[in-house]
């Protein structure tokens, strides 16, 4: 996701070979070192790498869909924050107040697999709107296609590239 976006806005790569091999080394080393060791070093390892690209990634996304003028995408951009901020609230709620909950109703809520939840369906939501961006810039230059956004059944959103009729 932080690659689309850093390289969602010009049809040319802007930072050529540089941006994916340095993912991919990030990717490579965090793996290892969450990999090869045990207890607090693993756990800060991963949530600091992964805090810290998710974070960055959604400031990035949060700047551009405060720049877009499609009505549908800048929908999707509010549907992908209001669900990673329903997700996040499960997720503090369930760190907060997991034993308080499970004292006050027979059955326990879930709110952690609500977060993975929630906040898949927030990541899927703003990919599609970034996509939708992406594919704009790529039919910019053409008159018989143009960029969409289509629902599946009611509430899948796609974004597709489609010949003008």
């Amino acid at each position: 996701m932080l690659f689309c976006i850093l390289e969602n806005d010009t049809r040319l790569p802007k930072y050529g070979k540089k941006l994916p091999l340095a993912l991919s080394v990030h990717a490579i080393v965090v793996t290892a070192l969450v990999s090869l060791t045990d207890g607090d070093l693993q756990f800060y390892t991963f949530q600091v790498s992964f805090g810290s690209l998710e974070l960055g990634t959604l400031f990035l996304t949060a700047l551009s869909a405060s720049r877009e003028h499609d009505q549908r995408a800048r929908q999707l951009y509010i549907k992908g924050f209001m669900a990673y901020i329903i997700a996040l609230a499960c997720w503090m709620s369930d760190i907060q107040f997991c034993e308080t909950l499970r004292k006050m109703i027979p059955m326990n809520p879930q709110l952690h697999a609500w977060w993975h939840v929630l906040v898949s369906c927030g990541l899927y939501t703003l990919t599609v709107a970034g996509q939708h961006a992406r594919q704009r810039v790529l039919v910019a230059e053409e008159k018989d296609h143009e960029a969409t956004i289509e629902v599946l059944c009611h509430f899948i959103p796609v974004a597709k590239i489609k010949e003008r009729q």
